[in-house]
């Protein structure tokens, strides 16, 4: 028999909240690493529109329940291992603030406050808040941001911290960047350099991500040298902020076990991330660069654990599901020893399965076991997404039952 599946396990290891969340929700693309080009947007298919909450949920306001209490963070803050702590399992809610006016993007959608209520209620520690600044900067050269969507950012964290949640607030989707980083060096730094300054009196609780995915014609040299500026503009105004850093090659798992990222030299308040789709053939389709090569037919409906289980009769099916599991393993545990080896802790701050053609039971098989992975060798993680094709909440009913419970262990109540 299949060992036991993550969705299981983690269904009886989280206490039960209990809520009734529902909704009437469009879908909107996904943040994922694409083996092709082009990179952005994402894959997916999405619908116009806004959602209008149930009234069942408990907190529908689109006002912060509070004031950010500004309270910097100390030398005594300044420990990744501790602040690990505080981002052990979260949800992404990307591609919002993504366009132009505010969060006007080729999602149409916007968030709203209800959104942050369901993340806190369904058990989540934090949020990640990928914000796409760099459209909404000036001219050369003081880059300034746009102080109506700094504000809208502010909104957002602060409908994270003063629920309690912590926050991982990132630079995202910045494209010109990733096609020529030469001529977007002044103004990542610029950008950072205010982000900085802006959110130098919040608590600890707020995390920067120095850059989602750096990709394209970013080389890890270029890249190492972008970060190490950056996170020294950083430390002018936020000595003991926690970073967060990834490697080129979409955050990829290997740029860190390669030991290809330079982290800020002697800097002990840094976390380490990387983002996990893998397969691809399961994850993200039309993707089929992965899939067996009888199954590169393009978009199709394939499982979790065993891809297609019609290739694999009797207890051959078994055996492919634990070998399945077995190659996530196998790389979850070599970042591990680089992280014992190099005494950075490790943030998974993406991974997810999309929902088309893929049954829920799948992902919610695969999401599962992404997070008992991430917990069996003390990593912090993010689910991508709330809202997007790679959804945990249904635009329709509310949280898929099984992802979320895959998740946190929260059961819905029914509708």
């Amino acid at each position: 028999m299949p060992k036991v599946r993550g969705i299981i396990r983690f269904m009886l290891r989280r206490s039960t909240i209990i809520c009734s969340l529902s909704s009437l929700f469009l879908l909107i693309g996904c943040d994922t690493p694409l083996k092709t080009e082009p990179l952005l947007p994402d894959s997916g298919s999405s619908v116009q529109g806004n959602p209008t909450p149930n009234p069942l949920i408990t907190e529908t306001s689109e006002d912060p329940p509070g004031a950010v209490e500004m309270n910097p963070p100390t030398a005594a803050d300044a420990d990744a291992k501790q602040q690990l702590k505080l981002i052990s399992h979260g949800m992404n809610v990307g591609n919002f603030l993504d366009g132009q006016p505010l969060e006007t993007s080729w999602t149409g959608a916007s968030l709203h406050g209800w959104y942050f209520q369901a993340i806190k209620e369904a058990g989540f520690d934090h949020v990640r808040i990928p914000v796409r600044w760099n459209i909404h900067a000036g001219a050369a050269p003081d880059y300034t941001i746009d102080a109506t969507f700094m504000a809208r950012v502010d909104w957002a964290v602060a409908h994270t911290l003063t629920r309690g949640m912590a926050a991982v607030l990132d630079i995202h989707h910045y494209d010109e960047y990733y096609k020529n980083p030469a001529a977007e060096h002044d103004k990542f730094i610029a950008l950072w350099k205010q982000i900085a300054q802006h959110y130098q009196n919040y608590p600890k609780q707020l995390i920067f991500e120095l850059l989602n995915e750096p990709q394209g014609s970013v080389s890890a040299a270029t890249w190492n040298a972008d970060l190490t500026a950056a996170a020294s503009e950083i430390r002018v105004t936020n000595p003991n902020r926690t970073l967060m850093v990834g490697g080129v090659n979409y955050n990829n798992y290997s740029q860190l076990t390669g030991n290809l990222v330079t982290f800020p030299a002697g800097d002990k308040n840094v976390i380490a991330t990387y983002h996990y789709y893998n397969p691809y053939c399961f994850t993200i389709p039309p993707q089929t660069w992965d899939c067996p090569v009888n199954h590169r037919v393009g978009t199709q409906v394939v499982k979790w654990p065993v891809l297609f289980p019609d290739d694999f009769p009797g207890d051959a099916g078994a055996a492919e599901a634990d070998s399945n599991e077995a190659s996530i393993d196998n790389a979850f545990s070599q970042v591990s020893a680089w992280s014992q080896a190099s005494g950075i802790p490790v943030y998974v701050g993406e991974f997810g399965a999309d929902t088309v053609n893929r049954d829920v039971k799948s992902r919610a098989a695969y999401i599962g076991f992404i997070v008992q992975e991430s917990e069996k060798y003390g990593f912090g993680w993010a689910n991508w997404s709330f809202i997007s094709t790679f959804a945990a909440w249904n635009g329709t009913v509310g949280w898929y039952p099984e992802v979320i419970q895959a998740l946190t262990g929260y059961v819905p109540p029914a509708n």
